[in-house]
């Protein structure tokens, strides 16, 4: 069950066979799921996402799911985003196995959690109805606090925004952010895609507000974080509140978890913004960073090159080393500068 490419590719091939050399591999496959069925599931994950087009690759299900239900069930809801066609045969193939499984709320929820991941595939492949649909039936039928009610609600809403439907939208984003029973989690992620709304009516005051009721959950990713960072500054900075939006920057980049790549978002951010109120030398320090990192974002490090050479900090062979070097896959630590002083908004002349 080590980690091997080539290894994962060699036991899906011999299931494949038949006589002796198959027995042996599954007979290899039900000791290493009864010595370590995390290990286990671990390995056929990376077998799904290594090779998930595969024939043998839903073989690796058969095996006695009572050793451990709990892992068994979350493996077979592990392996459909990797089936890539929500309207496969194995797509089917892998929702019966979870029917045929005696019924009990374990069980109700791995199904539960099966038909999120094949309506995330229908939205994946630009089939919205389909989602919709399934995402519809979830909300109505899903365990009462199970956690997929909620990712429902929250795709539904993006669905109906793509779809023009705005009260929908906004509708399902608030069922989820008023319902006690949501995590942390689903609830940022509404609050952002509320206050993103917000901000395209030119709200700023009650977007800023979502995005601080997102800093202030306990249980959140970085991601989510990171956004509501990023773009409470952006609408701190639309109301001229420059000291705020630079603590905002301030406190992405001091934040352990956000991603390098995030942090030289933010650098760019506030380079751009310095650029305009006329701080060159906070320019020059945000775009040093983050033309030197090895991680960036490539529409970041395209505008920090672009910036640099229009403001004539770069000439072009310079510039190209910047490029080349901002490229690399090679990773190193981003050393922090000193707290930058802050700077307020140049007011145009009236």
């Amino acid at each position: 069950m080590v980690p091997d490419i080539l290894g994962e590719m060699w036991i899906l091939d011999e299931l494949g066979l038949t006589g002796v050399r198959a027995t042996a591999c599954k007979a290899a496959l039900a000791v290493a799921w009864e010595y370590s069925p995390a290990r286990y599931a671990a390995f056929l994950e990376r077998a799904a996402r290594d090779h998930p087009l595969h024939e043998q690759l839903l073989a690796l299900l058969s095996i006695d799911y009572q050793r451990d239900p709990g892992t068994w069930f979350q493996m077979v809801c592990s392996v459909i985003p990797h089936l890539r066609d929500p309207r496969s045969p194995r797509v089917a193939h892998v929702l019966r196995l979870l029917h045929e499984c005696p019924p009990d709320d374990q069980r109700e929820q791995a199904i539960a959690e099966a038909v999120f991941a094949i309506a995330n595939l229908y939205l994946a492949v630009g089939e919205r109805k389909a989602a919709h649909e399934l995402y519809t039936r979830l909300i109505e039928t899903a365990p009462p606090r199970s956690e997929v009610r909620w990712k429902s609600y929250t795709n539904r809403g993006v669905i109906e925004l793509g779809l023009g439907s705005r009260v929908r939208a906004e509708a399902d984003f608030d069922a989820v952010i008023s319902s006690p029973d949501a995590s942390d989690e689903s609830r940022a992620c509404c609050l952002n895609n509320r206050a993103d709304l917000r901000v395209d009516d030119g709200e700023h005051l009650g977007a800023i507000a979502d995005r601080t009721a997102v800093l202030d959950l306990h249980e959140t990713s970085y991601n989510r974080r990171y956004i509501a960072l990023a773009r409470r500054a952006k609408s701190l900075w639309a109301l001229e509140r420059t000291e705020e939006a630079n603590q905002d920057i301030e406190a992405m980049l001091a934040t352990t978890d956000i991603a390098v790549e995030q942090k030289m978002a933010a650098r760019l951010m506030r380079a751009e913004w310095a650029a305009a109120a006329g701080a060159a030398t906070i320019v020059e320090a945000d775009l040093k960073h983050v033309l030197a990192s090895r991680r960036n974002f490539s529409a970041v490090a395209e505008a920090a090159s672009s910036l640099a050479r229009d403001l004539g900090m770069l000439d072009d062979s310079a510039m190209a080393k910047a490029e080349t070097d901002s490229d690399s896959s090679e990773l190193r630590p981003i050393s922090e500068p000193a707290r930058q002083p802050y700077f307020s908004r140049r007011r145009s002349p009236t």
